[in-house]
């Protein structure tokens, strides 16, 4: 998936979602989270390559509330 399509997976529903490329470190992960303050974190720092990959993975998905 690319980046792009993480940010959809998020959108679809009110989720707490983990993403990783699976050439980073084991324990490496990029948070998305939408909810009522919609805030993000992102760990580690996603360089320019990783905007334009295609590997994305999803790690862990928490559905919140619909």
């Amino acid at each position: 998936m690319t980046f792009a399509d993480t940010l959809g997976v998020v959108n679809e529903v009110n989720t707490t979602t983990r993403f990783r490329r699976p050439s980073w470190e084991d324990g490496k992960y990029i948070a998305w989270m939408v909810n009522s303050e919609n805030r993000d974190h992102v760990n580690p720092t996603v360089e320019l390559e990783d905007f334009v990959a295609d590997d994305w993975e999803i790690v862990e998905e928490i559905q919140k509330w619909r």
